[in-house]
């Protein structure tokens, strides 16, 4: 994310957009409806924008919002040419796959990993070939109870993630690695799902967003 780096350390203003699913969207955090892209949403995606402002308090950040609950890649890439590139961003964050992984107990995944990755590389390359930067933000494990299969269906997911960031050279912030890490610090990462399923509360959302951050600091 060199370009995007330069540009917050000059203290121009930047456009950042973030294209995901209900996770990016800040479910179970608080009133993640509200109060977007200021401190009082607690969602990551909000975080970040406030932390990036913290850190570079004379850049302008400008959102942009290109997510929705229980979506998988496929939205993504419609999200792409309908919200993304015509704002014209200058960093795109991308973050899919608890969907993708998912579907119906018994049946396939909605989205299968070649088909999933994929669709990632053509949101990084149209996102490439406007000039902007782009970080995929691999998500948290799901509570295993689950009888769909996706938790372990996930280290597929996550791996193609992590492969397409070297392949196609862009960033990756690997909240999965820092959301299990929380079991050496005596917190079992499973308590900080909200529902108790597939959504990170507040804390979880936190989690997300200081990985993230670790990029521009």
């Amino acid at each position: 994310v060199a370009a995007v780096r330069q540009k917050l350390a000059a203290g121009q203003d930047i456009k950042i957009a973030f294209v995901g699913d209900s996770i990016t969207l800040g479910a179970e955090a608080g009133n993640w409806w509200a109060d977007l892209w200021t401190e009082r949403n607690l969602g990551y995606a909000s975080r970040v924008v406030t932390g990036l402002q913290k850190l570079f308090p004379k850049t302008a950040i400008t959102p942009v919002a290109a997510f929705k609950g229980a979506m998988t890649t496929k939205y993504g890439v419609e999200m792409m040419d309908k919200i993304v590139l015509p704002a014209k961003p200058d960093l795109v964050f991308i973050s899919f796959g608890g969907n993708d992984a998912g579907g119906a107990i018994g049946k396939e995944p909605r989205n299968p990993p070649d088909q999933f990755k994929e669709d990632l590389r053509i949101m990084i390359r149209k996102s490439k070939s406007a000039g902007a930067d782009v970080i995929l933000v691999v998500t948290m494990q799901q509570n295993p109870w689950q009888k769909n299969k996706v938790t372990e269906r996930w280290p597929v997911y996550r791996q193609a993630m992590l492969d397409l960031a070297v392949e196609e050279n862009v960033g990756v912030a690997d909240c999965f690695t820092e959301w299990e890490n929380q079991a050496s610090h005596g917190i079992p990462p499973f308590s900080q799902l909200h529902n108790c399923i597939n959504h990170p509360g507040k804390d979880g959302h936190k989690l997300f967003a200081n990985v993230v951050l670790r990029f521009f600091e």
